[in-house]
């Protein structure tokens, strides 16, 4: 049975591992199709574009099935696996972002949406989840590809309009209400969701201050009057990784928490919709990447979903208008579980 051992996409900069082959999705067609009989063609191809994922390697298996009766079909999942040492993995993985995410899709992600069910209503957060498997240390996941079910995301450049923001307002409200739930009913939820995790000295590395530099470069090019008052204000590594720890720190024990996704951004959200006379409607939305969800205040998501995905015009103008319409889903939620 041919493997992916010699297969290498010269594009996209992506090996693709020879132990991604026809013989480990065998078992888990037979698993999701019982009359599956056997592969005839078998595709691997990187599923996310250069630069857009950092943290582990994700392919898109596509696979010319033959079933019992036949017929052939097509399947298609996404696979998600841990980087090789050599990829960048040895210092990815000491932040336990695989450990995390692997505790999301087997254990917590079904029992917020099983709180829904309880309750007749049938609400999705994320993807299925088809197999997960941690083999020697790492950790893979073979989850829905969403594209096959027209699922999309926006141009991130352009931003969320007032109809998206609403909707995707709601859904991260519907998420955040159901983790209280659970959390109640749970007492806890497991260590992994506490930490925030920085790398050591990151105040004393070169990328902060980088960044720093090129702020500093694009305000010079602003034209404000007092440039240099706004660039002395911008804080320094040290107050910046005070900063965060103090935001990301649980030491206020009565302040309103929730389960982040901790990466709610444009490019997490893929949403589906519908035509009608010409018209796209939003369907259903999907969350996907779990590997930064921590219990914090909901500011976390809130604040980068508004600042990193809204269209620029109604960032600050609807400011109020969206902490609102999520404030109020967010309580009818609460009061509806």
């Amino acid at each position: 049975m041919p493997d992916n051992s010699s297969k290498f996409n010269p594009n996209l900069n992506v090996d693709i591992p020879k132990w991604v082959n026809e013989a480990y999705f065998y078992p888990i067609l037979k698993n999701d199709l019982p009359n599956f009989v056997k592969i005839l063609n078998f595709t691997t191809i990187p599923a996310t574009p250069p630069g857009e994922n950092y943290t582990s390697l994700m392919m898109r298996i596509k696979m010319d099935i033959e079933m019992e009766d036949g017929f052939t079909q097509q399947q298609s999942y996404i696979m998600k696996t841990m980087l090789d040492d050599k990829k960048g993995g040895t210092f990815i993985n000491t932040l336990n972002l695989f450990p995390k995410e692997r505790l999301m899709y087997e254990a917590i992600l079904p029992q917020l949406e099983g709180l829904y069910e309880e309750f007749g209503s049938k609400v999705k957060f994320a993807p299925k989840c088809h197999f997960i498997e941690d083999k020697s240390g790492r950790i893979t996941l073979v989850l829905e590809d969403l594209l096959t079910k027209k699922f999309k995301n926006i141009n991130r450049l352009k931003g969320f309009d007032m109809a998206h923001m609403k909707r995707v307002l709601e859904k991260l409200a519907e998420f955040h209400a159901a983790s209280v739930i659970l959390r109640e009913k749970l007492g806890t939820f497991p260590k992994e969701f506490k930490n925030t995790y920085l790398p050591a000295n990151y105040q004393k590395s070169k990328s902060y201050q980088a960044r720093l530099n090129s702020y500093k470069a694009a305000m010079a090019t602003w034209g404000l009057e007092d440039y240099e008052k706004y660039a002395n204000m911008i804080p320094n590594a040290d107050q910046y990784v005070s900063a965060t720890m103090q935001c990301f720190s649980n030491t206020y024990p009565d302040e309103f928490k929730v389960l982040n996704h901790g990466d709610f951004w444009s490019s997490n959200i893929m949403l589906s919709y519908t035509s009608k006379n010409g018209h796209n409607d939003i369907n259903q939305i999907r969350f996907v990447d779990f590997q930064m969800c921590k219990w914090g205040s909901p500011a976390m998501d809130l604040w980068e979903l508004i600042i990193c995905s809204v269209e620029s015009n109604l960032r600050i103008r609807n400011f109020d208008i969206f902490l609102r319409l999520y404030h109020n889903h967010l309580l009818k939620c609460l009061k509806f579980l």
